[in-house]
């Protein structure tokens, strides 16, 4: 189960993301920070109590981090814009 919730909320927060930097969002933003939250807590969860295959399973998630951080980045960057 928790397997299933941390593949739909990175999902979801990758859809987030592209959907906010197309139409940028206070709100958006913040749900896209608490999907995040919720990959990341689920991703340890889950290598804390199934620790096999640790490399693949890190380069994925920094993968996953990299991504969204430089997302948000560009949102907060094009609400600043919005709001100037």
């Amino acid at each position: 189960m928790l397997l299933i919730i941390h593949i739909l909320s990175a999902s979801i927060s990758l859809f987030t993301a592209g959907y906010t930097f197309v139409f940028p969002s206070k709100i958006w933003l913040k749900i896209t920070y608490g999907l995040v939250g919720t990959t990341l807590v689920s991703g340890t969860a889950l290598v804390i109590t199934r620790p096999t295959h640790l490399g693949q399973l890190c380069l994925t998630g920094l993968t996953y981090v990299g991504v969204i951080i430089i997302s948000t980045i560009l949102i907060r960057h094009k609400l600043a814009l919005q709001n100037s």
